[in-house]
């Protein structure tokens, strides 16, 4: 049986009056650790108390690499209405666990109960942003592409109007709603940090396949037969729909609260990072949507295109320039 004893360092840190949190991570079960056992109730005793900025790099899909944007952190006076709290996400593959608990009874130390390490991006009173309008703009025409999708000799024209995508940083309850990879080295209690994205359409879009659609254009979205279809990386199979939802959590692969080995030296909130992915060159995914298309004709000989997995990201988080330090 794993040992899941937990390790306390009680006291200041860098200069801090915060506690450096309990290791949790790198154990046979990790999974165990939750904070309604005791455990102090954040994932890093010293949070940033700022904004992030996180940095995406795509594989097979140039809409998204190299994406930058901002996620917003809550506050006091806003944190019941953030969408760390509001949503409690969860997701299909991450065994629809949530991340909070929000039953004090249940568990007292629920990480709902405060602002602290709570993020998301927002377009004014939106949470999420629209993202990838107007590429790309030709269709393969039948033909499928594959990590080139602005494909404009013999294609058609398609109109994109982007994909409304929102990503969350919470700091969950339980380390089951975050999804660490299996081959985790980060520090301390980082692993229940959850990164998540949120497919939905733009608004004042109409996605083309109707439904629980979420794309304004795809490879072959202007078919006059609808055969072709979108899809996103929750998507497990080449199918029209999406049955596995439209939300999917990202593997945590690395992170670090950024407190000094010496505890005489004064901690830099800048020293806070995260590293995230989704996916990887084993365990490819499908993108077939605003962004970048990545199809092959049907394997069956017929006359439209599928969805091929051609994709896989990864994410840096790291504080805004100028972040104050962290700590309740």
């Amino acid at each position: 049986m794993a040992d899941l004893r937990k390790h306390y360092l009680v006291g200041p840190w860098g200069g801090e009056n915060c506690c450096y949190c309990c290791d949790r991570c790198n154990t046979e079960a990790p999974a165990h650790y939750n904070n309604c056992t005791g455990c102090p109730p954040l994932c890093c005793t010293c949070p940033p108390l700022c904004n992030l900025e996180v940095t995406i790099t795509a594989h097979c899909c140039f809409g998204m690499n190299n994406l930058e944007f901002v996620m917003e952190n809550a506050t006091w006076d806003n944190f019941e209405d953030h969408y760390c709290y509001v949503e409690n996400p969860e997701s299909f593959n991450n065994g629809g666990q949530e991340c909070y608990f929000k039953d004090t009874d249940v568990c007292p130390h629920s990480l709902s109960q405060h602002p602290y390490e709570k993020w998301a991006n927002k377009t004014d009173d939106n949470w999420g942003a629209c993202f990838c309008a107007n590429e790309p703009t030709h269709d393969s025409n039948n033909l499928g592409v594959a990590c080139g999708s602005t494909v404009s000799a013999g294609g058609n024209p398609i109109d994109c109007e982007g994909v409304w995508m929102t990503f969350s940083l919470c700091c969950c309850d339980t380390q089951q709603a975050a999804m660490t990879a299996q081959d985790y080295e980060g520090e301390c209690k980082t692993c229940s940090y959850q990164f998540r994205t949120s497919w939905a359409a733009c608004p004042d879009v109409n996605p083309p396949g109707g439904g629980d659609n979420v794309c304004s254009c795809y490879d072959g979205s202007n078919e006059m037969f609808f055969l072709e279809h979108e899809a996103i990386p929750p998507d497990e199979f080449p199918s029209a729909g999406h049955n596995n939802g439209t939300t999917m959590v990202w593997e945590h692969v690395d992170g670090t609260c950024g407190f000094p080995e010496d505890p005489t030296d004064p901690y830099d909130p800048m020293d806070w990072k995260m590293e995230y992915k989704l996916g990887d060159a084993d365990n490819l995914l499908y993108w077939n949507c605003d962004c970048c298309f990545n199809t092959q004709m049907d394997p069956d000989g017929m006359p439209f295109v599928t969805p091929k997995k051609s994709v896989y990201f990864t994410a840096i988080i790291v504080p805004v320039e100028g972040c104050q330090k962290g700590g309740p």
